[in-house]
């Protein structure tokens, strides 16, 4: 018999000692975006730059230079600043369907009434710049329930309205004509929002079949864009002729130019109904238009999108004056609410769902902005940078920018002649017959910058010099006689040039004058017994001699042998000179005209 031996083992767990620990799921933090801009740009050594920083979320922001913090600013606004454009000056539950601006600015909305067509509630009405509300002449399509869905002015001023139910397009030349029946049945299959691109072309968001048509202002109706989900809002880039549609999964698509297959542009959650609009660079704006709301104050609002995809948010508490307690179901009480949008010069235009306390509202797309004022010390091309630390810093996550500022000097002082190119009677006339003249710029200028000095004449070509500071001078090249206006600037290698200095007056002469006249003894230093004689024991005579124009200099030498002296006078201020002592004996007297610019006869 085998006997097999177990040996048990008792493992005794002691549950008090062991921890379990359950962590959460870290959610990641929303993006956020940060720009900055400087003003003006590019600016000049100790002028005030402003500098803007546009973050998409409130914050604080600090500002960098070269990669040295100069100051931080605290990121305020609304993100958008709003105002009340048009409360309608009547009552009733009127919905706001489209919204659409001509050229001119005037905004035109579309509405329905579901139950009262008093007072106009059932037509389009054109809101004027100045605050006029116009009523659409109504024609026999209008009427109770009739929603209007889609609506767009041409760049010509033709409007169009679609209206979704009957499948039908209507024409008008202005909100006082008749309509005119543009297109029908057919393709048509429940439109929705319509746009028009620069040829007045119409593309409309076919919902029912899924399309998009093209329709020329001719009438011709083409499939522009098939496969898309319920497609409603619909805008184009009219200057890449790329549209774009918002469908019924709140996505937002593309379209390439000429029509084609849609692709995802985004994926959000756009109001299905809304419309959307484009600015000039290109950024979207729409409806919600983005899964990703944590941490506004509240669930509703405008998306701006831009070309890139990436999105801040226009919270609808901030645009709509005073208290909004409506604003988690848009604009006032109703239906059909988060429809009507549309752009105009940088404003966007909203329209509530009820056309009575809500009215419609227009706000910038400034968004939040901090600003820092900063004065460069010196010339150069300096790195701006600008962080944003959120405010809600466990919701956003913090962003920077960047950009580039210009700094150029300041305009040099005006040119001066230096002292060995200013010849003739004064060094500091600037007149010279130095036609090559070496010009000097006094003050402090930044070290490998460049001084160009430009001499210009009216009926000559420019004439230019430079150098590299710390050098102090340039000889420009040769001048023709006459009167130059001289200036300089001052530019450093990457940050251009600054303005031009003051001018230099330079007059230029190298004409020598004619030779003046046989010197002449004055007759009260000709002694003796003739005054015409010129033999005198006056030894120190006094001379003259005709000739010269006033202001050139007349000297007068006397030589005897090895031994000349002279004296000199200024024509115009004194008409003889006297000559210092003479010893006995026979002397030659000559004489010599210099002008001004040190020219000699």
């Amino acid at each position: 018999m085998k006997f097999v031996s177990r040996v048990g083992v008792s493992l005794a767990l002691a549950a008090s000692c062991l921890t379990f620990v359950h962590s959460a799921p870290v959610e990641a933090l929303s993006a956020t975006t940060t720009t900055v801009t400087m003003s003006p740009n590019p600016a000049v050594v100790g002028q005030s730059v402003t500098f803007t920083a546009t973050p998409s979320v409130p914050g604080t922001v600090t500002f960098t230079v070269n990669g040295q913090t100069v100051g931080t600013g605290t990121a305020v606004g609304s993100g958008a600043t709003g105002a009340h454009q048009q409360a309608w000056s009547y009552t009733g539950n009127s919905v706001a369907m489209a919204t659409d601006n001509d050229a001119s600015g005037n905004l035109f909305v579309s509405s329905q009434n579901p139950s009262d067509c008093a007072g106009a509630r059932c037509v389009s009405k054109m809101l004027t710049t100045n605050g006029t509300v116009n009523h659409f002449v109504s024609q026999s399509w209008n009427g109770v329930g009739v929603m209007v869905t889609g609506l767009t002015v041409a760049s010509n001023g033709v409007i169009y309205e679609a209206v979704g139910a009957s499948n039908r397009i209507y024409r008008r030349t202005s909100f006082n004509a008749n309509t005119t029946e543009f297109v029908s049945g057919g393709q048509l299959n429940n439109p929705c929002h319509m746009t028009t691109d620069s040829e007045d072309n119409v593309y409309v968001a076919n919902r029912g079949s899924g399309t998009v048509l093209k329709i020329t202002p001719g009438g011709a109706v083409s499939t522009y864009a098939t496969g898309l989900t319920s497609p409603c809002g619909i805008e184009i880039n009219r200057t890449t002729g790329v549209l774009f549609v918002s469908d019924g999964n709140g996505d937002i698509q593309s379209i390439p130019s000429g029509g084609g297959t849609p692709t995802r542009f985004l994926d959000g959650s756009c109001a299905v109904q809304g419309q959307l609009a484009i600015d000039a660079v290109g950024n979207l704006y729409g409806w919600h238009c983005t899964n990703d709301l944590a941490g506004h104050p509240d669930g509703y609002g405008i998306i701006q999108i831009s070309p890139t995809g990436t999105w801040r948010k226009y919270s609808l508490a901030n645009i709509h004056p005073g208290s909004c307690s409506n604003c988690n179901s848009g604009f006032g009480a109703g239906q059909n609410s988060e429809r009507s949008l549309s752009l105009f010069n940088g404003l966007l235009f909203i329209a509530g769902a009820s056309m009575s306390a809500s009215g419609v509202y227009r706000f910038g797309v400034s968004g939040y902005v901090a600003t820092l004022a900063y004065s460069p010390t010196a010339s150069g091309t300096l790195a701006v940078g600008a962080s944003l630390a959120p405010t809600d810093s466990g919701t956003h996550a913090a962003s920077s920018g960047t950009g580039s500022l210009a700094v150029r000097p300041v305009a040099p002082s005006v040119p001066d002649l230096a002292a060995s190119s200013d010849l003739g009677s004064s060094s500091t006339d600037n007149i010279t017959s130095d036609n090559t003249p070496l010009i000097e710029v006094a003050g402090s200028g930044t070290s490998g910058n460049t001084i160009t000095v430009t001499a210009t004449r009216s009926g000559a070509t420019n004439v230019t010099c430079s150098y590299v500071l710390p050098a102090t001078g340039c000889s420009l090249g040769t001048l023709s006689d006459g009167t130059w206006s001289v200036t300089a600037t001052e530019s450093h290698p990457t940050a251009g040039a600054s303005t031009a200095s003051s001018a230099l007056s330079l007059s230029i002469d190298t004409s020598a004058p004619s030779a003046p006249g046989v010197p002449d003894l004055a007759s009260s230093s000709d002694t003796g017994t003739s005054n015409t004689d010129n033999n005198t024991n006056d030894n120190t005579p006094t001379l003259s001699a005709t000739g010269g124009s006033t202001g050139d200099t007349i000297t007068l030498s006397a030589t005897n042998g090895t031994n000349t002296v002279s004296c000199t006078y200024v024509v115009g201020s004194a008409t003889n000179c006297t000559l210092p002592t003479l010893s006995d004996g026979a002397w030659t007297i000559s004489s010599v005209v210099t002008d001004p610019a040190g020219n000699s006869s």
